[in-house]
């Protein structure tokens, strides 16, 4: 795993790429600001170098996009949700994450899931729905009642805790990220065929680890 610039030249992506390789890891985590050209450059140092891709779904690649160059996990669920909006609807670009949950939530086509898990389980690809995350998420827009619950936020720098807020009180019903169950994005995770690993990301060395054991018991490929 490593940081990689959004528009990294393809000679510095082979070079980090190898380097990663000669410290012994084994997989590669791409991150959504990925411009498409950095993550083709990466997918095809990965392949040479013998190393997977592993994480995020950058937004200038999309769902099909990383399907198709064999990346062998999406966290998340990446990806799922603005793939499912029509082609002739346009998504925000500017605005951050819910600018563009706003533009999308409200447009899906449900009708699109069944091709994208067929695909999904053509690749061979794992999702991780990250279902704690979300399950909390909702809860830091009231943090009142969230500190009388969590010890732990007192520890949470300043400047987090003011961004965790920066909704409270404004619960947006099409941002609302709390539950999926009402949520499209539950279709692969439930679909015969289609391979969920129930857990989350971790950048970091126990990360690397955690995947690492989760291969060793073939929940997930090399």
């Amino acid at each position: 795993m490593f940081a990689l610039g959004r528009d990294g030249g393809d000679a510095r992506v082979w070079w980090l790429v190898a380097r990663q390789k000669a410290q012994g890891y084994d997989f590669l985590k791409p991150y959504a600001r990925l411009s498409r050209a950095a993550y083709e450059a990466l997918a095809a140092a990965g392949k040479q170098h013998g190393l997977v891709l592993a994480g995020h779904v950058p937004d200038a690649v999309g769902l099909a996009g990383v399907l198709a160059a064999g990346q062998k996990s999406i966290e998340h669920l990446d990806g799922w949700l603005f793939a499912l909006v029509p082609a002739d609807v346009t998504v925000p670009s500017t605005g951050g994450v819910h600018a563009r949950l706003r533009g999308a939530l409200p447009r899906l086509d449900a009708a699109k899931l069944p091709g994208l898990i067929a695909q999904t389980i053509a690749a061979g690809t794992w999702n991780c729905p990250s279902l704690i995350g979300y399950e909390r998420l909702g809860a830091l827009e009231h943090r009142a009642a969230l500190a009388q619950r969590m010890q732990w936020l007192a520890l949470v720098p300043p400047r987090d805790r003011r961004a965790m807020g920066s909704h409270a009180g404004r619960p947006d019903p099409n941002v609302h990220r709390g539950r999926l169950r009402d949520d499209p994005r539950g279709e692969p995770v439930a679909c015969p065929g289609a391979r969920s690993a129930v857990g989350g990301e971790r950048a970091d060395h126990r990360g690397h680890r955690h995947r690492r054991r989760l291969r060793h018991r073939g929940r997930i490929d090399a």
